[in-house]
């Protein structure tokens, strides 16, 4: 079996704004140590897959920025975007360029903003996975669920097909989308259910066949493409036709679709990193709770806050659950409570420009 690993690193990010930004997104960003989140993905998976075995689907203007921060990965691995078109394109970008090189080849799709708290969980999953996806099956990893959170979509799970040590392959009975709370309590209560982290596995050939028959026009344009792969004329087929692509998620347009799909659940302390209050969860806080990145943090009377800044002293008195953010050109205060919200400022502030 030949298993290749594509990292999907065109996501914006937008509740982590005014850190990230369209040109500065939340992969290519430093938010917990000193590497950022696509470096740390891309070290996490090489026990199982070496980077010389990685494709890395990215929007054009960060192209340069991730050869600078992986120079292990191979120039022709990283497949440009033109334009953002979802995860359907942007992964079928990737898969004609996997099948181009190895046409019998495994593909394992990997987000570039998770945190994994215990990637050998993760990586023993994802070769269990491999394993049970050679006879055409599309396999995803569910991530056990630690809260009822209504802010990720689920798998619904039936029976054990497979069964290795600790871990299993189960049946995928459907896809359910992010549930109201008492919804999101059931299922946890069942046991049946799990997140839906955006990871999976399967033969190449798989899903190629998968685009052509549930999203037949998506993949003749693929197919258009691949043909210019190795060719004077790939960049210029790539940016005419790239873009005439519909935007779909690979979840809607083919996921929800497809079958056999199982799933291999298990708990690899899986987080998005979705907003400010989840990246102060994830971090160690003073006595207090306080939290400061980047910057020196002069604390009166101060309780629950993170802080994130460059340059200069920030100084907090009375206060209590607040995110405080600066940037040299903006400068964001509000509830942690509050947080999913910064994607209504993102989207006020591009309707504005």
């Amino acid at each position: 079996m030949n298993l290749y690993g594509v990292i999907l690193a065109g996501g914006g990010g937008t509740r982590l704004w005014p850190l990230s930004r369209q040109h500065q997104p939340k992969p290519l960003l430093n938010l917990l140590g000193d590497r950022s989140m696509l470096q740390g993905t891309v070290s996490r998976l090489a026990p199982l897959i070496a980077p010389e075995r990685l494709f890395i689907a990215v929007n054009a203007a960060h192209a340069p920025e991730v050869a600078r921060q992986i120079p292990e990965i191979p120039a022709d691995h990283i497949v440009v975007e033109p334009v953002a078109r979802e995860t359907g394109p942007a992964l079928g970008l990737a898969a004609i360029h996997l099948a181009h090189k190895d046409p019998d080849a495994t593909l394992a799709s990997f987000q570039a903003d998770h945190v994994i708290l215990k990637p050998e969980v993760l990586l023993s999953a994802v070769a269990l996975a491999a394993r049970a996806a050679q006879d055409g099956a599309i396999v995803t990893i569910g991530i056990t669920p630690t809260f009822a959170a209504t802010g990720y979509g689920y798998i619904e799970l039936a029976d054990i097909v497979q069964q290795e040590g600790d871990l299993c392959v189960r049946e995928a009975v459907r896809f359910v989308e992010k549930p109201e709370r008492e919804t999101a309590e059931a299922y946890l209560a069942t046991g049946d259910f799990v997140w839906n982290a955006g990871l999976f596995i399967c033969r190449v050939q798989t899903l190629l066949d998968a685009f052509a028959t549930h999203l037949p026009e998506t993949y003749a344009g693929l197919m258009r493409i691949k043909e210019a792969i190795g060719t004077d004329g790939y960049v210029e087929t790539l940016e005419s036709v790239f873009p005439t692509l519909g935007k779909v998620s690979i979840d809607v347009g083919i996921m929800e679709k497809f079958h056999p799909l199982v799933t291999v659940p298990c708990d690899p302390g899986w987080n998005d990193v979705g907003d400010w209050d989840t990246l102060a969860s994830l971090m160690q806080g003073d006595d207090d709770g306080n939290i400061a990145i980047g910057t020196t943090h002069l604390a009166i009377e101060t309780k629950r806050t993170l802080v994130h800044g460059r340059d200069r002293l920030i100084a907090t008195v009375g206060i209590e659950d607040l995110i405080i953010v600066d940037t040299p050109d903006a400068v964001l205060v509000m509830s942690r409570s509050r947080a999913q919200e910064v994607k209504k400022l993102v989207e006020r502030l591009t309707s504005h420009h």
